[in-house]
Parts: structure tokens; sequence; C-alpha cells
């Protein structure tokens, strides 16, 4: 497996992946997309950055966007991370997640925050944020809806 920078030939199997690997909404892939698309037409700006892992033939397993949360001081956000549905639980996301870590050390960030649902179908994720070092930091009750809070995980890195 290989981990590069987001390459304009990415934003069509990007949105497939999404599609395909299961718990987004088209609301969330369209959201995604849309910073994908920001940033293929922006290349100098360094709000959204990217990571995509592929496999020895170059064919994208999945992705991870971050960035710097506004106004903070080395604080970063990771916005979305994927994997292709047939390669969960091989080691990608946590591939994915532990090379943001050490670019966001890299950008002299001192720690990472992901939100995700209280939903069952986010299960998975929230137990993916635990395995890998993240501890909840917070909880919004209903936020996305009656009965689906947003919970905040963060991660220190220093």
């Amino acid at each position: 497996m290989r981990i590069r920078p987001l390459e304009k030939d990415d934003r069509d199997t990007i949105e497939s992946l999404l599609t395909k690997c299961g718990g987004f909404t088209p609301q969330e892939v369209s959201c995604a997309i849309e910073l994908v698309d920001f940033a293929l037409e922006n290349i100098e700006q360094d709000e959204y950055l990217f990571l995509c892992a592929t496999d020895d033939n170059g064919g994208l397993l999945g992705y991870a966007n971050y960035g710097p949360a506004a106004l903070s001081d080395g604080v970063f956000e990771l916005y979305w991370i994927a994997v292709k549905r047939e390669m969960q639980r091989n080691g990608v996301g946590s591939a994915l997640i532990k090379r943001v870590e050490s670019e966001v050390k890299n950008l002299n960030g001192r720690k990472i925050l992901v939100e995700t649902s209280s939903q069952d179908k986010y299960r998975l994720t929230r137990n993916f944020y635990l395995k890998n070092g993240y501890v909840e930091a917070g909880r919004i009750g209903d936020f996305y809806s009656i009965g689906d809070d947003k919970i905040i995980y963060e991660k220190n890195l220093v």
C-alpha cells in the first residue's frame, strides 16, 4: 500500500468509494466531494488537505481529508476518512489516520479533532477512532436530529 497526496484523477473514484462504502447519505457524499473539488481547483490552498491510500497498481483504497481548525493554534480537524468497503478492517484506515497524524505533526499540529454521529450505523466508526487512540472529548445532544448526537473525539499528538 502507498499513501500519496490527492490527484485530479481521484475525484470520481472518491465519489464512487463514498457512495459504495456504506454509511454515507447522498448529502454527506455531496459535501465530501465539494471539498475534493475545492482542493483540486485551488491547489495552493491549505485549508483542506488530502491523502489517498492506493494498492500496488495505483487503485484507490481509501482517502482522508483534514485541515487546520480555524482560529486555533496547532489544532487540526479530520473531516473525512473512508475506505473501500471490501478493504475495510484490513489496516487501510489505520494507516491513513497514522499518516494524517504524522503530517499534522510536521505542520506543528498538537491535536486532532474528529466528529461523528451517535447513530448505531456509526458504531464501527466510533470504535475505529477509539482503537486508534482517540478519546471522546464532548457530545452535543440532538445535534444532527432528535436522538442523533454529535460526538467529538480528540487525540493529543504532543
